[in-house]
C-alpha cells in the first residue's frame, strides 16, 4: 500500500469517526504509525484508550479487563522500533497483566527482552520472540496488519 493510499484511508477513517469510536481512533493510530508519524499515532492511540474508558463507564459489562489493549500494543511497537526496550516492555506488560495470553503484547514483550539479552529460552509461554524476529521487525508492516484488524 502506498503512502497516498494510506493517507486516503486515514482521511476516510477520520471522517467516519463521530468522536466516540475507540475502534476508529485506534485504526487511525495504526495508520499514522504506518505513515511513520509515530508520535501522532501514539497520541491518537491514547485518545482511543480515553474514549474506550468513557464508553465502558456508560455500560455495565460483567466481563472484560480494565484496559483497552490495542493502544498499549501500539505504543510498545513504536518503542520497540525506536530502540526503547524498557518502554516497549512496560507497555506490553501493561496488557499482559490484564490478560497474560494476549499474543501481540506477548510477542512485543519477547522482542524487547531479546533486545535486552534477557529472553529465556525455556519460558512457559512462547509468543515467537527471537533474535531473528527482532531483526525482521518492520513497524510499518506490523502497523498495517494491526490497522486491518476488525476486532477492536
Amino acid at each position: 500500500m502506498t503512502d497516498a493510499e494510506l493517507e486516503a484511508e486515514l482521511q476516510a477513517t477520520r471522517a467516519a469517526n463521530p468522536g466516540d469510536s475507540h475502534s476508529l481512533y485506534i485504526k487511525e493510530a495504526w495508520l499514522l504509525i504506518a505513515l511513520q508519524r509515530q508520535s501522532e499515532g501514539v497520541t491518537v492511540a491514547r485518545k482511543a484508550q480515553e474514549v474506550w474508558a468513557v464508553n465502558r463507564a456508560k455500560t455495565s459489562l460483567p466481563y472484560g479487563g480494565m484496559t483497552f489493549w490495542e493502544p498499549w500494543i501500539a505504543e510498545a511497537a513504536v518503542a520497540l522500533a525506536e530502540g526503547n526496550w524498557s518502554r516497549a516492555r512496560e507497555c506490553a506488560q501493561t496488557v499482559l497483566i490484564d490478560f497474560g495470553e494476549e499474543e501481540g503484547a506477548g510477542f512485543l514483550n519477547e522482542l524487547a527482552l531479546e533486545a535486552q539479552g534477557r529472553l529465556h529460552p525455556d519460558r512457559v509461554l512462547n509468543f515467537g520472540g527471537s533474535a531473528k524476529a527482532l531483526a525482521a521487525f518492520d513497524l510499518r508492516a506490523y502497523a498495517l496488519e494491526r490497522a486491518s484488524n476488525p476486532l477492536f
